[in-house]
């Protein structure tokens, strides 16, 4: 998506007239938003009980890890955006804002209810069945 953002006049320019007619660009995150007020959540980290029972892992020890995981990526930012700018072809000052400002690092009450409604709209729509409560560790 960053790609296409990023190059979006030289890919409508390449497809010429045909591509107003034939295609629409659409930021899913803003759609969700203006449709429910809620915000985008398009990943979170999930386990299932047994996982852990299985691996020996405690949740105290898996949320410290990704907790510490997420703290370190976030305090080595220049060090993700020069790591990532020869890797792949977008401005360093776009991985830097998608990095800072497009992702939300905590899942809070609202993110919470994002996941419900989108599971609850999904199995209303037969694309998932339907979601079992959720648990937080």
């Amino acid at each position: 998506a960053l790609l296409a953002l990023e190059n979006r006049k030289q890919i409508e320019a390449s497809v010429g007239d045909r591509f107003q007619r034939d295609h629409l660009w659409l930021d899913l995150a803003a759609e969700w938003r203006a449709r429910t007020g809620l915000p985008w959540v398009a990943a979170f980290w999930a386990v299932q009980p047994k996982s852990l029972t299985h691996s020996g892992t405690s949740a105290e020890r898996l949320i410290a890890e990704l907790t510490a995981s997420r703290d370190h990526g976030l305090q080595h930012i220049d060090e993700l955006v020069r790591e990532w700018t020869p890797r792949i072809a977008i401005k360093p000052e776009t991985i830097r804002e998608y990095l800072t400002g497009n992702i939300y690092y905590k899942l809070d009450d609202e993110c919470i209810e994002t996941i419900k409604l989108f599971y609850r709209y999904a199995a209303e729509i037969g694309i998932l069945p339907e979601a079992p409560p959720l648990k937080f560790l």
